[in-house]
């Protein structure tokens, strides 16, 4: 039985196409919409030798090809290790409302070997109305565990064309880095520390969260304040019964923040601990 694939004719008078790509990148695209190993999901293995076979192109170019996508047009990326690509706004165009899709989707989920691909394929399935819908219904959980190191690198690859990517990294497992936008990672970073901080589980992934931080972001204030607000209401409240409650996002980083942020710990607080008390000389917090 044969596989159609549609393209919209949109494609070649959308004003990103016509003013940023290059030729290369419009036949890439093509072909990465198009080509005999595309799914449901828009996230399938393909090597690159296989891509270079196919487009008549080295390996040379067609490593400064993803690189041009993952780098500038963010719309297509690559992990080197599981030789996964990814085609970030493939739902947004092939997905419809209809929850007969939901079983296959779910079915190609299962197959994505990189785990923040398949998060983010997770991410967006459970925004399905298909899902929300279900009241009954349990949302896919997230694969990657909460204690991560995120960090700055500058190569994917071995191959040094391939250059000023944002990597995630598991700490807790041998999972290979992959690419992140750089908006995301400071959600993801924020959460992480919060939870680490806390011992809690909130998600960087939930919208009123994203939007509080979001908000705060467009304010002025950076990641570091978000983490020193965390300090100090940790040193505050986290021993206090009546109070821990409120050490979540939604307090933390609400219209309150600059209050937070510029607070002298009080020498009254409940400080019972020789950690709690290095963290406040170590941070000048009295």
């Amino acid at each position: 039985m044969a596989i159609f694939r549609t393209i919209n004719i949109d494609f070649w008078t959308d004003t990103k196409v016509v003013d940023d790509y290059t030729p290369e990148d419009k036949l890439f695209m093509l072909y990465c919409l198009t080509n005999q190993y595309t799914n449901i999901i828009g996230c399938y293995e393909i090597s690159i030798k296989q891509m270079s076979n196919d487009l008549g192109y080295n390996k040379e170019t067609i490593e400064k090809i993803i690189d041009r996508f993952m780098n500038v047009h963010k719309t297509i990326f690559y992990n080197f290790n599981t030789k996964e690509l990814f085609i970030s706004n493939w739902a947004k165009y092939n997905w419809n409302a209809s929850p007969k899709i939901d079983n296959p989707i779910l079915k190609e989920i299962k197959n994505v070997k990189s785990p923040i691909f398949r998060n983010k394929i997770i991410e967006l399935y459970n925004q399905r109305e298909s899902v929300i819908d279900k009241l009954d219904m349990v949302s896919i959980p997230y694969t990657y565990p909460i204690d991560t190191n995120i960090s700055i690198s500058n190569s994917i690859s071995n191959s040094n064309s391939i250059s000023n990517s944002i990597i995630y990294s598991s700490s807790e497992t041998n999972n290979s880095c992959e690419f992140v936008d750089s908006k995301e990672l400071i959600f993801i970073k924020i959460i992480e520390y919060l939870n680490k901080k806390v011992g809690s589980n909130f998600k960087h992934s939930s919208k009123k969260t994203r939007s509080l931080i979001n908000a705060r972001l467009n304010e002025g204030y950076t990641e570091e304040d978000f983490k020193e607000v965390i300090d100090k209401k940790c040193i505050d409240w986290l021993n206090n019964k009546e109070m821990n409650k409120y050490l979540r996002p939604e307090t933390l980083f609400s219209n309150k923040f600059e209050s937070y942020l510029n607070q002298r710990v009080d020498l009254g607080s409940a400080i019972d601990n020789s950690e709690q008390w290095k963290q406040v000389m170590e941070k000048g917090l009295i």
